[in-house]
């Protein structure tokens, strides 16, 4: 267990102090974590006491959920952490992955080899995601691309940011019943379709 620690310790500290990477490296926009093709990326994790990095991870074995560190670069530090690894239990929490359209909370343990392995998985919700697929997925589809009203909200005209979303829904939407979502609901949708689109 210390060998295992010391070894993922010893690279993420020199990764962290290099200065090797320079700013301009780090990613841009959302930290919210995802899974595509074969790879976790992580646009900000935080490792307790030593800074934070940008981290993919590559799937080694799908019967096993067994990832290894393809990248580990400086973090863009405007980016809200999306993982923190616990160096003392060796775990990687990862509170929300995006997956195609669906959420999960993700823990991952550290394994000999600097290998994770997924230990939960458990779906998770977004705030504004039930209000969206309940009154906004019929005409929008659920992924934003246009459903029985084949309305396309992807690179929309007033997603221009959260609030002028926020007030577009607020004082516009759901059409026919705009009194269903607002204040919150409005502000929770808005954020909602700007995470996930």
């Amino acid at each position: 267990m210390i060998k295992k620690r010391n070894s993922i310790l010893c690279t993420l500290v020199f990764l962290l102090s290099s200065g090797f990477f320079s700013s301009s490296m780090a990613q841009t926009g959302a930290s919210i974590p995802f899974f595509e093709i074969d790879t976790l990326h992580i646009p900000r994790i935080d490792v307790d006491g030593y800074g934070s990095l940008r981290v993919s991870l590559l799937l080694l074995d799908e019967s096993t959920l067994t990832f290894s560190v393809s990248d580990a670069v400086a973090a863009d530090q405007s980016l809200t952490p999306g993982a923190t690894l616990d160096l003392s239990t060796t775990v990687l929490d990862i509170p929300l992955v995006k997956v195609d359209t669906n959420f999960y909370a993700v823990k991952m343990q550290l394994l000999p080899g600097d290998q994770f392995q997924i230990t939960v998985a458990d779906d998770a919700t977004l705030p504004g995601q039930t209000a969206y697929q309940e009154q906004c997925q019929t005409c929008h589809g659920d992924v934003g691309l246009g459903g029985s009203g084949g309305t396309v909200i992807t690179d929309c005209s007033n997603c221009g940011g959260q609030d002028v979303l926020s007030t577009y829904i607020n004082n516009m939407m759901p059409l026919g019943n705009v009194a269903n979502c607002v204040d919150e609901c409005a502000n929770e949708v808005a954020d909602y379709i700007l995470t996930v689109f």
